[in-house]
């Protein structure tokens, strides 16, 4: 894919920028984003996992910073590629779709961190989709991830021939066996 950078002064720049500094400091802050996972509650009101080192509190604060960082980063990503006009985003958005998968994310984990912070709803849904983060960062991440999805879409044809087997044997060791189990 030819995902089209802004070519301006301006928007060269940025991507200097970004490259050099913001590209590295944004893949740590992925990496703590799913190392959260580890001490957060896993339902509202109840007992933290470690409350000595964080509680509630903080980690609602720290979660909520790192989504904040990921919005930034996604606006600088975003005016890498145009003016902020909206129709150059939409086509960026479809020619990139690990871009517009991590922005599906980021919506998504902004509504369940809202709901997590604000109610007592006890089902957070966002640790599960934080990968997305680390997976769109790097070219090689994403064609290994690319790779391991068309793998397992490969073998799932034999993964469905052996449980169809084992199911027909069982059967049929079912039906030979069956008055020895009486």
């Amino acid at each position: 894919l030819d995902v089209p950078y802004r070519k301006d002064l301006k928007g060269l720049s940025r991507q200097i920028f970004y490259k050099r500094y913001v590209d590295k400091a944004m893949l740590i802050v992925s990496i703590a984003y799913l190392l959260l996972a580890l001490f957060e509650t896993p339902r509202w009101g109840s007992q933290v996992p470690y409350p000595d080192i964080l509680n509630f509190t903080a980690i609602s604060i720290i979660e909520g910073g790192i989504v904040a960082l990921l919005y930034l980063e996604l606006f600088l990503e975003i005016s890498f590629h145009s003016e902020m006009s909206f129709s150059l985003i939409r086509e960026w958005l479809t020619s990139d779709y690990w871009t517009l998968a991590k922005t599906i994310t980021l919506v998504f984990i902004l509504f369940d961190y809202i709901l997590w912070v604000f109610s007592p709803i006890p089902i957070r849904f966002s640790p599960f989709i934080r990968p997305v983060f680390v997976l769109c960062r790097k070219s090689w991440m994403r064609s290994v991830t690319y790779a391991a999805a068309h793998t397992v879409i490969e073998a799932s044809g034999v993964l469905l021939l052996l449980v169809i087997h084992l199911f027909w044997f069982s059967c049929i060791g079912f039906w030979i066996f069956h008055d020895e189990v009486y």
